[in-house]
């Protein structure tokens, strides 16, 4: 992952995903408290926008109920929101296994299943993107497509690992832009993406050559070949 292969990724998420609007809308509610009942309704509306289809509509009230209840539960264990990734020592992130097991495994709705009602959970996916929406500057979303594709699975051991190799790819794009005479701090709005945080930066670019297959490096090489056989 080089600073010109997120240019291009992040470039192409913005008009994949119809710039992101989705995002800003949930950003300006502000730092969310799910015990606030419009900032956990944007976070479930949100959450259903990308692709969250477990959270039923019919049993909103349910995934309210037991979401505030997680996290009234696991508010002492959130890092605090100033906290970013690259900062953290990997035993800190370790501490997260837990965080993100008990999440995952909040009961958020039920289907039925031959007159059964069966219970459905926050899942792997949707605690990832709750734990983003929480705390953008430590934790990264993903989806099921980007963890099976990089070898993880679908529980806390797993995220954690996700989260160790992320903040080993931001202190590399660090070491990039201090070659390149500036600092990571100016790296989002160089590569055009001001309202994303450094984890979520990783995701965008896992989404285009992951989940939507287009290969940020081939297109650089296309470039860098096109310039050589028509100077």
């Amino acid at each position: 992952m080089t600073i010109n292969e997120l240019k291009i990724a992040c470039y192409l998420y913005e008009r994949f995903t119809g710039f992101d609007i989705d995002y800003i809308n949930l950003i300006q509610v502000g730092n969310l408290d799910l015990t606030r009942a419009n900032h956990i309704n944007s976070l479930i509306k949100w959450l259903r926008k990308w692709g969250c289809r477990q959270f039923k509509v019919e049993n909103t009230n349910m995934s309210i109920r037991n979401l505030q209840q997680w996290y009234l539960e696991n508010l002492s264990r959130l890092p605090e929101l100033q906290i970013n990734l690259h900062s953290c020592t990997d035993e800190y992130i370790i501490n997260f296994v837990q965080l993100f097991n008990s999440l995952a495994n909040t009961k958020i709705s039920e289907r039925n299943n031959n007159n059964k009602l069966i219970s459905v959970s926050v899942g792997a996916v949707g605690a990832a993107k709750i734990l983003f929406a929480l705390r953008p500057n430590v934790f990264s979303p993903w989806d099921k497509p980007i963890y099976k594709h990089l070898k993880y699975h679908s529980t806390g051991e797993s995220y954690v690992s996700y989260l160790i190799n992320n903040k080993k790819l931001i202190i590399d794009l660090q070491t990039e832009c201090e070659q390149n005479g500036f600092e990571i701090t100016d790296l989002p709005q160089r590569i055009n993406r001001p309202i994303s945080t450094f984890p979520k930066i990783i995701d965008e670019f896992n989404w285009v050559n992951i989940t939507r297959n287009c290969s940020t490096s081939e297109m650089i090489n296309l470039i860098l070949n096109k310039r050589v056989l028509n100077p």
